[in-house]
């Protein structure tokens, strides 16, 4: 095996080493709610070993900073999801899913889901103002006037 081809394979083991060990902290219930996620996350790491086997190209796009097995395993289960087989997926999908995920520049994509959740936030307070407004020109519309309610005694 060449160097580059190691250096990928310890990192995705170590990787996947870091997230078994997050797993034991973590109590039954949530393990098992999660159940899914892990199955994905070790077969991605397996298949991702053997991809970077067989192709130099594919060790290199591994070795990036940005990139790890955990999040491209979420971007398996994606593309599993969308195409409507999370518990039977082809093998030549899930190869597609890894290499569509490690191809990606990662730093724009951080960018980009970082602006996307700021402009949420904006929509969110947004909403906010505009709810409490409305509320308060109901309150001026409508005071409250205490000498409309009387009593009648007869």
């Amino acid at each position: 095996m060449k160097e580059i081809t190691k250096k990928a394979v310890i990192k995705v083991k170590q990787e996947l080493d870091n997230y078994r060990e997050k797993q034991i902290s973590k109590t039954a219930k949530e393990v098992y709610d999660h159940t899914t996620r892990h199955m994905f996350v070790e077969a991605t790491a397996h298949y991702s070993t053997d991809l970077i086997r067989k192709s130099e190209e594919i060790a290199k796009l591994v070795l990036v900073e940005e990139a790890n097995t955990i999040d491209c395993a979420e971007a398996v289960m994606k593309v599993a999801r969308n195409v409507g087989c999370l518990g039977s997926i082809t093998l030549e999908v899930f190869y597609n899913a890894i290499w569509d995920y490690y191809k990606i520049d990662h730093k724009r994509i951080k960018e980009i889901e970082k602006n996307e959740l700021l402009k949420k936030q904006q929509v969110r307070k947004k909403r906010e103002q505009k709810r409490k407004k409305s509320t308060m020109k109901k309150d001026t519309i409508q005071p409250n006037n205490n000498n409309d309610l009387q009593l009648s005694l007869f």
